[in-house]
């Protein structure tokens, strides 16, 4: 019979069984799965650090490119205005009613022109307000 055993188990086995054979085998069974028990929960201890490990590592990738998204969206507002202001509106998106960040511009004939609002609870961007001027008469 061509049999391996793991030699700590076995060594044990055999030391406490006193020579009996078949008490020898019942004990190495019980060390040998008490073995593998261990090593089962090393493994899925690791196999969970792993995971959040890997959670962590995708959630620092997710801020990182939500705040050079921010980044972005503040740089061209700042670029698109002139003059930023803070104003009460409805946000379409959410039904959000509070301050929203606004620029606004005056082109050529124009009264006022805001490009572009962003709601501060759902980061949805909308344009609003548009007023032309009339044509004034020449002087």
């Amino acid at each position: 019979m061509d049999c391996r055993f793991a030699p700590g188990p076995m060594a044990r086995a055999f030391s406490e069984a006193m020579g009996h054979k078949e008490r020898t085998i019942a004990l190495y069974i019980k060390y040998r799965v008490e073995q593998l028990q261990l090593a089962q929960e090393v493994f899925d201890l690791a196999r969970q650090q792993d995971k959040e490990a890997r959670a962590e590592a995708e959630r620092q990738a997710i801020d990182t490119a939500l705040k050079k998204q921010q980044e972005h969206d503040d740089a061209e507002l700042k670029e698109r205005s002139w003059c930023a202001t803070f104003n009460i509106t409805l946000c379409p998106n959410c039904a959000f009613y509070g301050e929203m960040h606004s620029s606004w511009f005056a082109p050529a004939n124009h009264i006022l022109f805001s490009q572009a609002c962003k709601c501060p609870k759902c980061k949805h961007r909308f344009d609003w307000y548009f007023h032309k001027m009339p044509a004034l008469p020449n002087q």
